[in-house]
């Protein structure tokens, strides 16, 4: 963990992109495809060739990341069919909120999703930082983080201001101590919120319902408090964060982990903080496999396991399927070391892989659900600009997309294992950010101790 947060704060006073590796030539064609298979990796700049499927897998899901930025790309921009976009964005307001995350297969930027995302992403490196330097990913490990969070400090240019819906544009990287600039916006945004009434962001902003509606906004306090005590060392947030729990009488949780929901995570967050700062952990880590183990035994109310293997919770999987699978696989094995008994740590540890396994073609449908990865991968995810169409009338135009979008998780199979490769279709075929990182923080675990390659591999 410190050897990444050290690295972290050298790299993010570097300019962005110093340590990946050149563009391709500029008379590079945009890679596209009709048949069943891909082109190789191999030409993509900065793809892991060390044999390690895993690594590969990494360097993909960050390449998708890299194919969702808005505004002014970089010179060592690897995706050839992305160009410079809305450079314009937060002119209305006399503001410069150009560059972050496209959030899906749109063209719009939502706050509370990307700044999730990042720190799920943040959260893994910290655990599996050794996995990207295996994978010699460091360096666009660092490009992915701060692409975001330089967008975030734009979307928060005073102490009682925040922008959490953008259209899309470019990104300025003009900051000298970037770590501590972060952090004193983070302090300012918790104070904002302690401060003002407490409400669900949606009350404010109505217009960011339709896509992000927000159902509650206690579990957002507990968990802020508990990463500004991660960040600070300062006691005072930890205590914050048991008040804010206390004082909400949160019920018992048996959703999911999401953008939306950040109760599981508290509890991991809380067992495992309370333990590094010498506090009886004993509660907390009750309460933390209580609800990991509901997930892994199906104890929880409307959860179960499809004929496939694939996690199900009823209202939460519905859409997204494989995104309620890979969150839940992220927090079992980063509270694994935590647990309590060997059993519990080896039951935590096989269902997360077996959860991987089915996403790599361990399925019914021995489909990859990882675009580009293999043969068997979706070719249609819903995504407009790697379909090469102009037409919103008729989306399924053209019939197979023209780019290929490497790396990118699309929402998943329906409770009966089944999986339509229909670009409109969007509750399976959707690709977003979140869905994203907590499968790169996982290919991060794989890759330092997986033993066995991919399913996918076997066909």
């Amino acid at each position: 963990m410190k050897s990444f947060l050290k690295s972290l704060k050298e790299e993010f006073q570097k300019p962005l992109a110093a340590n990946v590796q050149p563009l391709a030539p500029t008379n590079t064609q945009p890679q596209s495809y009709t048949n069943a298979q891909p082109p190789s990796y191999e030409n993509i700049p900065g793809i892991p060739q060390n044999g390690n499927e895993y690594s590969k897998l990494l360097g993909y899901s960050l390449y998708f990341f890299e194919a969702q930025r808005s505004g002014a790309l970089p010179a060592n921009n690897r995706i050839p069919w992305r160009h410079n976009s809305a450079l314009t964005d937060g002119h209305d307001v006399g503001l410069d909120l150009t560059g972050g995350y496209y959030d899906a297969g749109d063209y719009l930027k939502f706050t509370l999703p990307l700044s999730w995302s990042l720190t799920i992403v943040s959260w893994g490196a910290l655990e599996w930082f050794d996995g990207y330097q295996l994978s010699g990913q460091t360096g666009y490990l660092y490009d992915m983080i701060k692409w975001g969070t330089d967008w975030l400090l734009k979307a928060h240019p005073s102490p009682t201001v925040l922008y959490v819906e953008a259209g899309i544009d470019t990104v300025d990287h003009d900051y000298w101590d970037y770590a501590n600039l972060l952090l004193q916006h983070a302090v300012d945004l918790f104070n904002f919120a302690e401060t003002k009434p407490h409400q669900v962001y949606t009350v404010a902003v109505p217009q960011a319902k339709e896509a992000y509606e927000s159902s509650r906004y206690d579990d957002k306090l507990v968990f802020a408090a508990l990463w500004l005590f991660q960040a600070t060392n300062q006691i005072g947030y930890l205590d914050k964060a048991v008040h804010y729990f206390n004082e909400f009488s949160q019920d018992e949780w048996t959703s999911a982990i999401n953008w939306d929901d950040h109760s599981g995570s508290n509890y991991i967050l809380l067992a495992m903080l309370t333990e590094r700062a010498g506090r009886d952990c004993s509660p907390w880590k009750a309460e933390a496999e209580k609800y990991l183990d509901g997930m892994v035994n199906q104890r929880h109310k409307e959860c179960h396991l499809t004929n496939g293997g694939l996690l199900w919770l009823k209202g939460d999987s519905d859409s997204a399927s494989l995104n309620v699978a890979l969150n839940i696989s992220f927090a079992l094995l980063v509270y694994a070391r935590h647990a309590t008994t060997p059993d519990k740590i080896r039951s935590y540890t096989n269902f997360a892989v077996s959860q991987i396994d089915y996403l790599l073609g361990k399925n019914p449908l021995n489909k990859v659900y990882v675009v580009g990865a293999h043969h068997s991968s979706p070719k249609n995810p819903h995504h407009a600009g790697a379909s090469g169409g102009t037409d919103i009338g008729n989306i399924r135009h053209p019939p197979v997309s023209r780019y290929v979008l490497y790396g990118a998780v699309v929402g998943g199979p329906d409770k009966k294992d089944r999986y339509n490769d229909d670009r409109e279709d969007y509750a399976r075929s959707e690709v977003t950010l979140d869905y994203n990182a907590p499968f790169q923080s996982l290919m991060a675990y794989q890759v330092m101790h997986a033993n066995y390659p991919p399913p996918y591999l076997a066909f």
